[in-house]
Parts: C-alpha cells; structure tokens; sequence
C-alpha cells in the first residue's frame, strides 16, 4: 500500500509531470473526483465555516483602523495620507515611536474606499474578509495540486482542507482589522504559484513574471511579513521542480529585487529600524525579563503555538501579561517544546535530501514563524493566533502529508482499506472543527461578547481585565435605571482593580478606575486613583482633564483649576479643556480670570457657542459686579460688550437696561427693555421697567 510523492521524494520534474487535463490526476480517495467540484467543495465549506462572521459588528482594532481612523474616514481623499504615512497615524498622529513604524497601507486603502461608497458597515467588511478567505483557500488548492503536488491532488485537497476549516483562523477572518493578513497572504501565494508556473517551460512568459513580482509587492504593502515568500520560493522551486541552484537563484533574484524596492518605499514613508521596543510591559512583555526568562518563554510560547493549531481550544484575543507566566530553563515544559521544535527542524532539514511534503512543511511552518517568534527581532507582540496564519499553510501541508505516510505506510489486517481511513480522519476534522470555528466566530461578534468570552479563559491578563472595565463602564453609561448603572460600574471598579493588581504601573486602569469612580460615586478613591495614575504617566492629557471635572463637581474649584491647566498644557488645542476651565473660573467666582480664558478658548474656536455663551455671562457677571458698587458706567461698558457677544439672550439686556435706568439714560434703558420683549414677549420686569421709564417721563 506504499503511496508515491507522501514522504517520499517527490517527482514533480518537468520530465515527470503529469498531463493536468488527465483524469488519471484524480484517484478515488475523496467522494468527488473533478477537479471543479474539489474546488467547489472546498469554497462551500470555507463559507459554511465562517459565513457567520458577516453579521458581526466591530471589535478590537477594527475601530482603531476605521471608526476612529481619520484618514479611513476620509474615504477617497484620506488615501494618499494612508499611503504616504505610518498605518496608525490617522488614529495616533506621530505621538507614539512604537506604532510609527509600521506601515501596511494596503488593507486600511480598502477601509477607506469602503468607507467612501458605504460609509460605516461591518457587515460588509466582514464579507470582502470572507470573500478574501475564499480566494486564500481557491489559491492554495491551486499552488498545491497544480504547482507543488500535480502527482498527488488528493494529498492537495486534504492540505487545503485541514488550512480552510481550522479554527485557528478565527481571529484573521472575523477581525475587520486582520485583513492584512488575509491581503498578505493572497498575495504572497498569488506570487508562489505564478513563479512556479512561469519556470515551466510551455508557460515561460513574461507577463507571468511581472505579475507575481507585483503581486508580492502588494503582498508587501498589506503586511511586511511576505517578506518570508523571499525564502519560501527558493525552498518550493527546490522541492517540486527540477531546477538547479543556479537556475533559482536567477529566478529568485527578481523577487529580492522587488522586496528591496518595497523596503525602499518603507524607508521614505516612515524611516528606518523596526519598531522601538517600548518599556511598558504590557506591550514589550520582555522589558523586564532576565535573558534566562526571555528565551525560556519564547521556547515555551513556540510550544504553544503547535498545541493551538493541534488542538485550538481555547483561543483568545489576549495572551498578554501575565496570562502566561516568567518561564525558566528549570521548567520541564520548556524542554518539551524545546525538543519538540528542534525535532521538527531536524526533521526538516533531513527530509530535503529527500524533498518530501512532511519535510517542506514543516520547514514552510518554522521558518515562517521564525519571524514573529521574537528570537531575533522583538517584533512588539507577544503571541498572537494572528501570527500563526501564514504558518498554518505549513502546519497544514505537513499534517496531511503526514496522515496520508502514515495511513498508506502501515500493514495491519484491520487496514484494508485506506481510503475510508482517509475519508474518516477528514469527516472528523470537520465535526471536530466546525462547532468550535462557529461558537468562536460568534464571540467575535464585538468587543462585549469577545470580552466576556475570553476574560475566562485568561482571567490573569492585565489588559483583558482592563477590556471588562471598560466594557461594563460604557454598560453603565447606556443603562436605564439608576440602580442598574451602579451595578455596572462596581463592576467596572472590580475589573479594574484586578487589572491594577496584575500590573500595579498599569497607568491607563487607574484612569479609568478614576473615571469610574467618578460616576459611581466614590469621592476619594476617584481622586486618588487620577493621581496615581499621573504619577505614572504625568503626560496624560485626559487624567489630568477627568481630574479636574471631578474636582470641580464637588467644588475644589482651585484645585480642578490647576488640574485644566495641566491638560491644557498638554493639549494646548483641545478647546473643551479650555471651557472647562473658563467655566470652572466662572463658578469660583473669578470673573477677570474667567473672561482671559473664555478669550483664548474664542481665538481657538471662534464659532464655540457655549464659549460664546460663557463669555457673554462673564461679561454680564462683571458687569453686575460693577452695578453692585454703583459704578454704572462701567457696568454698562461690560454689558454692552455681553450683547455683543450673544444678542440671543434676553437677561443681558434686562441687566443692561437696569443699569442704564440707573445711570438715567433712559431713552437706551428704554431700547435694551424693548430688546428684551423682543427676545422674550411678556417678560413682566422688562414691562413694568418701561411703565416706570414713561411714567418718569423719560
């Protein structure tokens, strides 16, 4: 029962390649034998396990990348802004080092043209994602049964099919923002197969060449990581042609090429160097850990990985710290995934001699993940299903290799017939898999159900019990009931806190554990968690501003006074921080302090209605002031000038007109009562003003 081209060395040279027109190509392991139909399959099952997705919403960085995007929301006109700067820079600006160095203008162009023609519509961008997934899974059938393994498409189809309903891919699929991955890896395999079929000798047509360099640069420009089909096309043109070294690397040369004109571009955009490490933990997980700690973590996350695409369950958007622990040389568990990876390499590496598909794909698996591992580069992010997309193409390859070695391999009486063996083991991918790709999907529906979802299944992460709190916070702020608002909100503070206690510098958590208490209710600890959150980061803005609102709604109004300063010193623009602290002068009484700020909250924003509005009260305030200590002439002159601010309000004139009367100007007394009823018909103190002016005789 000894299968060919499963372990063995593959025969794929021009010499033995079989006629793709052949029936003879299609053996009768599956229960379709078309090459069409396979297709077809292949695409109904792909849509079956994730149509669900289209009727999500937004979740995670969906809204960083769209909703909160400046320049995606500029649809047409933010795109030559997406391509010509950082990939965060319409939601962060240049403010943050760390993000600046990404750029992955590609996906976020799409944002925008689907912003263009539809403006905000999940449901939509959850179809071209699945739409895109579609075509991975068409492509990869393609590159397998048509390119790399044209002697075995069952062993193609069985790859493609472990790839298309693996559940690892939750998280590419049904997050908006992943569709640089998903844009990545089109692409990348769009190139793959169009090199391999170019180097045939009756499809040797330039035009096939130019294609696939472009489409690895638009695989480039959705996400950096096709840089790995750099390596990938070497190791596939080695494996599954009869090329020689010198013949690839003339092939090859064009795609490094092209790489380098990608990186040329990258260079101007945005500069040189990789992402600055940051010295936050939660986004730099490595920042404290000693070089024992460091790669003993990263062997054990590389173990990790393997176990999520052997069994995934259960997944979650978060592994960040400290969800899983410091890990030391000293842990057995380390050596396990130590062992397992480099068996794998060493596998690997003696299956070349060989070329057998067990052996490229795992060599397509580690080499990829070799990337994303933070062995070399530390790359920001820690673990991520993400990261295990392009890899999974591998894993997948060499899986099915494997299943197909070892069914056709073995001599036992029972094994009479391997084909129903092979039948089985996908009919059981395929239970086993699908409830978990569905019931994830769904948790991916937004951000609510994903965090309640995934706080159990990594309930000591910082940041997922941060995500609670400021899921039950905006819970409390669309809650009906008074009582139900509470609620939430000491369920905000509960989260928050545990997140506090994880990571005790965790700056952001005790800004919203300030907010929220805030709005629960709770004075002091509202106060002393804005405090300690800026003796962390003293640079933020909007501490120092929610700092401030609090002390002025339970009257510290000098000390919410100094806290608006400090936010305006930080955001000098932001004009709502200006009115606060304008309107909270007003309240303390400090009319001239409160006219200066209301002035320079004007020359920022002249058309400001409320600051409008403010400025005319003080004005009026001053003017009253004035009146009180009978200086008529002078209140009139503040007075005066609050009309001309806002003519709209009719106490400005009565105020005005009462000091007239006073100054016994009474013909203008007269006209600023008459302005009053004309602002406000009936007003009884406007009349009996202008009853006591005639009766005056003036």
């Amino acid at each position: 029962m000894q299968r060919t081209n499963v372990g063995a060395k593959v025969h794929n040279s021009p010499t033995a390649q079989v006629n793709s027109k052949q029936d003879s190509r299609i053996s009768n392991v599956w229960f379709f034998h078309g090459a069409k139909l396979r297709f077809l399959v292949l695409m109904i099952i792909g849509l079956i396990f994730y149509a669900n997705t289209i009727t999500n919403e937004f979740a995670l960085d969906d809204i960083n990348v769209i909703q909160l995007n400046y320049h995606t929301k500029q649809g047409f006109a933010g795109i030559p802004a997406l391509l010509t700067k950082h990939s965060f820079h319409g939601k962060l600006g240049d403010t943050n080092k760390f993000q600046s160095k990404y750029y992955r203008p590609l996906s976020i162009v799409t944002f925008a043209i689907e912003y263009e023609l539809w403006k905000e519509n999940p449901h939509l961008s959850h179809a071209i994602n699945l739409f895109i997934y579609l075509v991975i899974i068409a492509l990869l059938y393609y590159t397998l049964a048509y390119q790399f393994l044209r002697s075995d498409p069952d062993l193609a189809f069985f790859a493609t099919l472990i790839f298309a309903i693996h559940p690892i891919h939750t998280e590419v699929v049904a997050n908006i923002k992943s569709r640089d991955e998903l844009m990545g890896l089109a692409f990348g395999l769009s190139a793959l197969a169009l090199a391999l079929r170019y180097q045939q000798k009756e499809y040797k047509q330039p035009l096939l060449l130019v294609i696939a360099l472009f489409s690895l640069f638009l695989g480039l420009l959705s996400k950096e990581n096709a840089i790995n089909y750099i390596a990938i096309l070497p190791l596939s043109l080695f494996f599954f042609t009869g090329l020689g070294k010198k013949e690839i690397l003339q092939l090859v040369i064009p795609f490094i090429l092209t790489a380098g004109l990608f990186l040329g571009v990258r260079l101007m955009v945005i500069g040189t160097g990789l992402p600055e490490p940051e010295d936050n933990i939660l986004n730099n997980r490595y920042v404290n850990s000693t070089l024992e700690q460091k790669y003993a973590t990263i062997t054990y996350i590389l173990g990790k990985y393997f176990c999520l695409l052997v069994f995934p369950y259960p997944l979650s958007s978060d592994y960040s710290y400290h969800h899983f622990p410091d890990f030391t040389f000293a842990d057995f568990r380390v050596w396990l995934a130590l062992i397992a990876n480099l068996g794998m390499l060493a596998y690997g590496i003696w299956g070349i001699r060989y070329r057998c598909p067990i052996a490229y794909g795992i060599l397509w698996y580690l080499g990829t993940l070799f990337l994303v591992s933070n062995l070399v580069l530390d790359i920001g992010g820690f673990v991520g299903e993400r990261f295990l997309f392009l890899p999974s193409v591998g894993y997948s390859i060499a899986l099915a290799a494997a299943i197909f070695k070892f069914v056709y391999s073995i001599d036992l009486p029972i094994i009479k017939k391997p084909t129903l063996i092979l039948r089985f083991a996908a009919i059981a991918m395929l239970i086993l898999f699908a409830p978990l790709t569905w019931s994830r999907n769904k948790e991916w529906h937004n951000n609510q159900s994903l965090f309640f979802a995934d706080i159990h299944k990594c309930p000591n992460s910082a940041l997922m019990n941060h995500a609670m709190g400021s899921t039950y916070m905006n819970l409390s702020e669309k809650a009906e009931t008074k009582e139900q608002k509470k609620v939430y909100m000491d369920s905000a503070i509960k989260y928050l806190k545990r997140a506090i206690a994880i990571y005790p510098r965790h700056a952001v958590a005790y800004y919203d554990l300030g907010r929220a208490s805030h709005h629960a209710g709770y004075s002091e600890p509202a106060i002393e968690a804005f405090h300690k959150s800026l003796a962390i980061d003293g640079k933020n803005h909007l501490a120092w501003y929610n700092l401030g609102i609090h002390y002025a709604s339970i009257n510290r109004f000098d000390e919410a006074i100094d806290a608006f300063k400090n936010a305006i010193r930080l955001s000098p623009k932001a004009t709502n921080y200006h009115y606060n602290l304008s309107a909270t002068y007003f309240l303390a009484k400090r009319y001239f302090e409160a006219k200066a700020a209301f002035e320079n909250l004007l020359a920022i924003d002249p058309q400001h209605q409320d600051g409008k509005n403010g400025y005319s009260l003080t004005l009026a305030a001053i003017g009253e002031s004035l009146a009180l200590e009978r200086k008529y002439k002078e209140a009139v002159s503040y007075l005066e000038h609050a009309t001309k601010a806002n003519p709209m309000l009719p106490d400005l004139w009565f105020k005005l007109g009462v000091c007239y009367y006073y100054d016994k100007n009474y013909p203008a007394a007269k006209n600023a009562f008459t302005e009053v009823l004309k602002r406000k018909p009936g007003h009884a103190e406007a009349l009996n003003a202008l009853r006591a002016i005639e009766q005056s005789g003036g």
